[in-house]
């Protein structure tokens, strides 16, 4: 599961349309060359910080862990929803064709809001190794407020 956690946080690198691109075309790459090109990147994810346990599991496992096994620095900066979905729409506007975020943890609603103006990359996650145990018919999985993922967000976990 572990493993999982950290190989998902790479493809989120890869996904990005951050200043930082690999130089390797990753929809077409096999995974190792996937995992080469992200050494020695740094990813800048977004995410809610509402809950301390999860604050400590990613600051002191996975931002380490990432670091060791794969050599990609993993900066977190605190943000949601609204945050996300303004400073994403902002680029657009601006005609940024690349964002400063790799990476946001979001929600079924920030997903949906994301999905209206564009701003997902994807469709990416048939390209994660453990792709093949995610079961996007299950409704608790492959749908998230009450849109189907269609591949443009990696489930990480049900609170339903």
């Amino acid at each position: 599961m572990a493993r999982t956690a950290l190989l998902g946080a790479i493809v989120f690198l890869l996904g990005c349309q951050s200043a930082q691109q690999p130089a390797v075309d990753w929809m077409k790459a096999d995974w190792p060359a996937v995992e080469a090109a992200a050494k020695g990147t740094t990813v800048r994810m977004m995410m809610w910080q509402g809950d301390p346990l999860i604050n400590r599991y990613m600051q002191t496992y996975v931002v380490p862990s990432l670091l060791n096994q794969y050599g990609i620095t993993l900066e977190i900066a605190p943000g949601q929803g609204t945050e996300i979905v303004k400073n994403l729409m902002a680029e657009k506007e601006a005609g940024r064709s690349k964002s400063h975020l790799d990476v946001c943890w979001i929600n079924g609603e920030t997903f949906f809001q994301l999905r209206q103006i564009s701003a997902l990359y994807g469709p990416f996650t048939e390209k994660l190794p453990n792709a093949q145990y995610i079961d996007f018919e299950n409704p608790f999985i492959g749908i998230d407020f009450q849109q189907k993922l269609q591949v443009l967000n990696a489930p990480g976990e049900t609170f339903k």
